[in-house]
């Protein structure tokens, strides 16, 4: 039984394989077999078909982006910040060394 399920979903998977460009309308048409909002689901699909007109990608890439960009910028911050840190540490040991090494030089 378990078997004949498995062939038969494949089989399925396999002849709507190139199907994915038709799959464009299935986010509005659950939208609307679930709210009953048509008004709802057309301004859903023309968001998506605006935004995908402008920047040429769909929403999901679009989002993803947004994300990744403000994660490098937010990982550039704390380089940045770590960066200044370690060098007002540096030049307070660099001026602690030479002043120490500068009086031991004078007194000998």
């Amino acid at each position: 039984m378990n078997f004949k399920k498995t062939i038969l979903l494949m089989g399925i998977l396999f002849s709507l394989n190139a199907c994915v460009q038709s799959t464009a309308f299935m986010g509005p048409g659950v939208t609307i077999a679930t709210s009953g909002n048509i008004a709802q689901a057309s301004f859903q699909y023309g968001t998506n078909k605006i935004i995908e007109k402008q920047t040429g990608k769909n929403t999901l890439s679009l989002i993803t982006d947004v994300i990744d960009e403000s994660k490098s910028e937010n990982e550039e911050k704390q380089n940045f910040f770590n960066e200044k840190k370690f060098q007002d540490n540096f030049k307070r040991l660099v001026q602690k060394k030479f002043y120490k090494t500068r009086k031991q030089v004078f007194l000998n």
